[in-house]
């Protein structure tokens, strides 16, 4: 088959309603060396439909018991249709074979550094785990309990479904039903609170965030021997909290937006693949502490804008609920 995609440049592809286009005979680049070349034309679309061509179009021919010629021609939308029943799974076979990628980055990564970086690594893992354990045990549960009239003990019991969502997600966004669902029945959130609050606190605020890029940050530094000065430290610690706000709520997120701040300090940006190999861990506890800011800036905030609603009983009650 010709190198060619006929009529269907990448640039024509663009023009999404172009009868024309949509309808051009697709011809798929037919060896490794034509590939290249359209890779160094930077015609990527053309190269992402030529290996999913590869891909899809046997498994047509097998299906349909038609010959390569019969698919020779095969427009744009014809394609579309094709691939319609594929794509999910090949999206669970990545999701299958994503485990193993992780872990051969990991076993590869300590092998590759030795028993020295291995183990500093080892370090920033439980650095900030503990780190991340250490600012809900002391900052934020002391603050529902000095803060709320909700009992320490109540607020406690009703995040722990939340939580424990999030601590195996990883991911803030798919915890933040089941949090709704703590805010409203078991902390007693009025829905004029927890219907704004939370999905706006699910978007900007990750103070797990902030704790990964400072202490990763340091970690590379010291890493890298990149020597930061106290005004430095003080700087990134400003641009930490602002570039947390555009964390994306998936997980190793906190890792992804370090490079701005990376760059700004001369360490150099391909440390983020060591912090992503080793992330799994610190990310749990990052999220955990995540969702558990969002349940305690809530219920504080329903103290002081609205009365916490009559099904959950006040400090003064708390003796009498009985322990399930």
């Amino acid at each position: 088959m010709d190198l060619q995609i006929g009529s269907a440049h990448a640039a024509g592809l663009f023009g999404i309603g172009r009868s024309d286009v949509l309808s051009a005979p697709l011809h798929f680049a037919g060896n490794h060396q034509q590939r290249l070349q359209l890779l160094g034309d930077g015609r990527m679309l053309e190269v992402g439909l030529d290996a999913l061509h590869e891909v899809f179009i046997p498994i047509e021919m097998r299906r349909g018991n038609r010959t390569m010629d019969a698919l020779a021609e095969v427009t744009v939308v014809q394609i579309r249709d094709i691939r319609g029943d594929q794509f999910p799974r090949l999206i669970d076979a990545v999701l299958q074979t994503a485990p193993v990628g992780v872990f051969c980055l990991a076993v590869s990564l300590p092998a590759a550094m030795g028993l020295g970086g291995a183990g500093a690594l080892i370090g920033y893992i439980v650095v900030l785990s503990l780190i991340s354990a250490a600012f809900m045990i002391f900052m934020l549960y002391p603050s529902v309990a000095i803060f709320s009239p909700l009992p320490f003990k109540v607020f406690v019991r009703s995040a722990i479904p939340a939580q424990a969502l999030a601590f195996t997600s990883r991911s803030s966004l798919a915890a933040l039903p089941v949090t709704l669902q703590a805010a409203r029945e078991g902390l007693g959130i009025p829905d004029e609170v927890s219907s704004f609050f939370l999905p706006f606190a699910a978007s900007i605020f990750r103070v797990g965030g902030c704790m990964a890029q400072m202490v990763g940050i340091c970690f590379l530094a010291t890493f890298y021997g990149v020597p930061l000065s106290w005004i430095q430290l003080a700087g990134i610690a400003v641009s930490a909290v602002a570039v947390s706000l555009t964390v994306p709520g998936i997980p190793g997120g906190a890792i992804i937006v370090m490079t701005p701040i990376l760059a700004s300090a001369g360490i150099p940006v391909g440390g983020m693949a060591m912090l992503l190999a080793v992330d799994t861990i610190p990310d749990m506890f990052r999220t955990t502490a995540n969702v558990t800011g969002w349940l305690s800036a809530g219920v504080i905030l329903s103290s002081i804008s609205l009365p916490i609603t009559s099904d959950v009983p006040n400090r003064d009650q708390a003796d009498c609920v009985p322990d399930s």
